[in-house]
């Protein structure tokens, strides 16, 4: 439902910022719209709670189910669809504002790297701070806050930027040449979107998978969770910031993408040699630093880095350099970034779904692992063909 959200929010907020010439504008009350919303989330929760409730009631000879419910999906739904939806069109505004330049590749992976790294920050001091000192409501207030406060910061430079528009400041807003001259047919252009909408069903897939796999070794805390979470987006943020000084220059940029596909396919099936020895490895940690409370969190880190963390860079990078190659021009880049985005997104939602219902009661989280990859492979053949 989250990953629905990003999906629905670029494709809407993609064409949106192509009609209108203040990007920014749209970005600044984007935020304070998904603040309000953070805000008021905690009231919204206990109403659906109490929906659920009612709608499904506990009785004496009710049974325990631990499959998928419809009731549940759609609650979950209904209540993340709008901040999600918000949230996906946070990328395509901020693009249409950068990219004023030649370098779109660039443009696109600094704002998604720094975004990306962000929500690692946000997923580190949510998960080993805030939730212990105060609590999820407050937790929840204080994100909305922040959010209002960026909107109104960004509402008052977008202000600023309008009048130095007025007065001539504002320089090279031209629309630059094609990126990617003799590479735009539509055959080129729908396998690439194909491909990377299969490297999103993969990269959630794996997501699923590692997170299964570790939380074997790690456990199943909040804390075993944040870190988790916060190696696998903290791969993808400085893959995409790593790869942003190179991604315009690359003159073979179709060989790069077949290349990165690889080398997510090869690591991730180094990773299962590396995670049968990690229970080893975890308890001998434990023996040796289990009472130093931070330092063995800091050494969890490092363990899910071993397995996810070349992949994650892998992944990362992709993406700026996918844009870079679908991307004709700064016109219309707010709906292309905003459709490339979707589709990979999309195939994310496909992934997450069949890893967590299919792959791992089905055929078991190694041998998920080895068909992602044998597909990772797979698609850097196709690229190269």
């Amino acid at each position: 439902t989250f990953m629905a959200g990003l999906a629905l929010g670029s494709v809407i907020f993609g064409r949106v910022v192509d009609k209108y010439r203040s990007p920014l504008k749209v970005y600044g009350i984007i935020e304070i719209l998904l603040g309000i919303y953070c805000v008021i989330s905690p009231l919204i929760f206990y109403l659906v709670k109490t929906a659920y409730l009612y709608l499904s009631p506990i009785t004496p000879d009710a049974t325990f189910r631990a499959d998928f419910e419809p009731m549940q999906f759609v609650l979950s739904l209904v209540v993340l669809i709008i901040p999600t939806t918000l949230m996906g069109g946070t990328l395509p505004a901020l693009v249409k504002y950068l990219a004023r330049t030649e370098k779109i590749g660039f443009n696109i992976a600094m704002p998604y790297a720094v975004n990306t790294l962000g929500a690692v920050t946000g997923c580190l001091v949510m998960g080993l701070f805030a939730l212990y000192y105060f609590g999820v409501n407050a937790t929840v207030y204080l994100a909305g806050v922040i959010d209002i406060i960026v909107g109104a910061l960004i509402l008052v430079l977008y202000r600023k930027t309008a009048a130095d528009a007025q007065s001539g400041a504002v320089i090279d807003q031209k629309a630059p040449k094609p990126i990617f001259p003799g590479q735009g047919s539509r055959r080129i252009n729908a396998v690439i979107v194909t491909v990377f909408y299969l490297s999103g069903f993969t990269s959630l897939a794996y997501e699923v998978l590692w997170t299964r796999v570790l939380s074997l070794v790690l456990g199943s805390s909040v804390y075993a969770f944040t870190i988790m979470l916060a190696t696998f987006l903290a791969g993808i943020g400085i893959g995409s910031i790593a790869f942003a000084p190179f991604v315009d220059r690359c003159k073979r940029p179709l060989f790069w993408f077949a290349l990165l596909e690889a080398v997510i396919g090869l690591f991730a099936i180094a990773s299962i040699f590396i995670y049968r020895e990690l229970p080893f490895i975890f308890f001998n940690l434990k023996q040796s630093f289990g009472d130093q409370f931070w330092l063995f969190l800091v050494f969890k880190f490092l363990l899910a880095s071993a397995v996810m963390i070349v992949p994650t860079l892998a992944m990362g990078a992709i993406f700026p350099l996918v844009i870079r190659i679908y991307s004709e021009g700064v016109g219309t880049i707010g709906k292309k970034v905003g459709n490339i985005y979707s589709v990979n997104t999309a195939g994310a939602i496909l992934g997450s779904f069949v890893g967590g219902f299919i792959l791992v009661p089905v055929v078991g989280a190694q041998a998920g692992v080895m068909l992602m990859a044998g597909l990772n492979i797979s698609l850097s053949f196709v690229i190269l063909y």
